[in-house]
């Protein structure tokens, strides 16, 4: 079977199921689609037996090692919190980059693109990045794609989470924002 991908506009590729805009996330399919064809694939029928866990009085069915998922992260809590803190840390950019395409679909390399325009600093603040803990937020209009996520088409540029969250607590309202200078100007003096 051969796959052809739908490319967005900012050349991001798309789920290939038809009237689906979400980002391709393996074989040509969204998340959602990619995992309703895995399970419709790999079910387990009425015939075929399931193992329960071993420990006594649980009925939860075996996931990994005899045990049910719950018991099994009982089990290997340091382990398992070990090896995701050191996957984390070896694929910090793989993760981010991912996190940018299905939040906002752009890549890693728009976001860094975006930062050199706006030479490192907050769009509104002016401060730079390096004085943060954390990356800038990408900002976008909520009057087009509400929540958290984004077209790629509304982004307005970055910002320090103290004035993400200040003009989100606005609700991108101009005027309201007007309103709140005069109101602090009037108590200057």
């Amino acid at each position: 079977m051969e796959i052809t991908f739908r490319k967005s506009l900012n050349g991001i590729a798309k789920c290939t199921v038809d009237n689906c805009e979400n980002s391709n996330f393996s074989k040509g399919l969204c998340t959602k689609h990619y995992q309703s064809q895995y399970y419709k694939n790999n079910k387990k029928g009425p015939d075929k037996k399931l193992n329960k866990c071993i420990i006594d009085g649980c009925d939860g069915v075996v996931s990994s090692r005899g045990f049910c998922q719950k018991h099994y992260y009982q089990n290997n809590k340091e382990t398992i919190k070990d090896y995701s803190n050191n996957y984390h840390k070896k694929h910090k950019e793989v993760i981010r980059n991912k996190a940018l395409i299905k939040l906002y679909t752009i890549t890693i390399e728009q976001y860094n693109e975006l930062l050199q325009k706006q030479d490192g600093k907050c769009a509104i603040c002016g401060k730079h990045h390096s004085e943060f803990k954390v990356a800038l937020s990408v900002d976008h209009d909520h009057n087009c794609c509400h929540g958290r996520e984004s077209c790629g088409k509304c982004i307005r540029g970055l910002l320090c989470a103290s004035c993400n969250r200040g003009i989100g607590h606005f609700s991108d309202d101009s005027t309201m924002l007007k309103i709140a200078v005069d109101y602090i100007d009037n108590f200057k003096n």
